[in-house]
């Protein structure tokens, strides 16, 4: 299992939890979309922002 750290963004700087170092979701393109709860547990989903734009 990898170690999670709070790191900066190499991309933009911004503080965050990255695997490893990694960019964060905005510098990959990433959306953070909450999945509507029902009668299953509430997950969470990211998904592209074009994806969502559309």
């Amino acid at each position: 299992m990898e170690n999670i750290d709070y790191e900066r963004c190499a991309d933009c700087d911004e503080q965050g939890i990255f695997l490893d170092g990694a960019r964060c979701a905005r510098c990959l393109g990433l959306g953070y979309v909450p999945v509507e709860e029902d009668e299953r547990e509430a997950e969470d989903t990211f998904v592209t922002i074009s994806s969502v734009a559309a």
